[in-house]
Parts: C-alpha cells; structure tokens; sequence
C-alpha cells in the first residue's frame, strides 16, 4: 500500500486540520478532522500510500507547519494563494470537509496556486515587523 501515490489537502486551522486524501484518479481515501500536529497528521496520511504533494491553504501558522511537515516526512508541501483559493471555494457548499476536499483535488491536479514558503528567518521577522507596527498604531 506505501507504494500507491495519494495527494493531501490540509484545510488548516489553529486547532485542528482537516484532511483530505485523494488518490490517482481522484477517489476520495480520507476526509476527517486531526489534531493540528505533524505527528497526528503522520499516523493519518502515511498508511494509505507515497505521499506525492500535499497543498495547504497559506494562513497564520501553516508555513509552520508545511516546513514541520517537509523536515519530519520529506513530503512535498506546497502553500496556496488564500485570495485565489476563496474564489475557486465560492460555492453554497462551504464546508471544512469541501475545503480540503477541493485543496486535495487541486494539488493532485497542479492547479493549486501557489505561494512562496518563506524560510523561517523571514517568517520571524515578518512577525517581528508586524508586531512593531501594531505597538505603533
């Protein structure tokens, strides 16, 4: 089974993440809720297959995790453009689980739009930035 390709979406929030995990031709093998940490999301996602790329919409905290998810896995992580994604997403069925389903499908297509993942030193003075400008105002 650690053979079979599958490709991961990651609707990802502060304290959970849903996961979405799609095959080859697009058959559903997962869609649930996980606790948001690589370690959980590892035990979830490595027993159904070779993970190929996992897509994550870009948001407050998952550059942090799609680099926990590289070091640790090895896994290819791409981050998506959260404009782009909300108006792919602009359906009555808005829901965590159509979430990830549609960054699943996205990723496995090549269609998910991506953004740059920052290397951690520019993440942190990102944050340093914006903290400065918040005592400011």
């Amino acid at each position: 089974m650690n053979s079979v390709p599958i490709f991961v979406g990651l609707d990802y929030h502060q304290d959970s993440i849903q996961v979405c995990v799609l095959n080859q031709k697009g058959d559903v093998l997962l869609n649930r809720s996980a606790a948001n940490n690589s370690e959980a999301l590892g035990r979830l996602v490595q027993p159904l297959g070779a993970v190929q790329r996992v897509g994550i919409e870009a948001c407050c905290g998952a550059s942090d995790l799609g680099e926990e998810l590289v070091e640790r896995f090895g896994w290819n992580v791409s981050l998506g453009h959260p404009a782009y994604i909300a108006k792919i997403k602009s359906s009555p069925d808005k829901s965590d689980y159509s979430d990830g389903r549609l960054l699943a499908d996205l990723t496995r297509v090549g269609y998910l739009p991506l953004v740059w993942l920052a290397p951690a030193n520019i993440r942190e003075l990102r944050q340093l930035v914006n903290h400065r400008q918040r005592l400011v105002d």
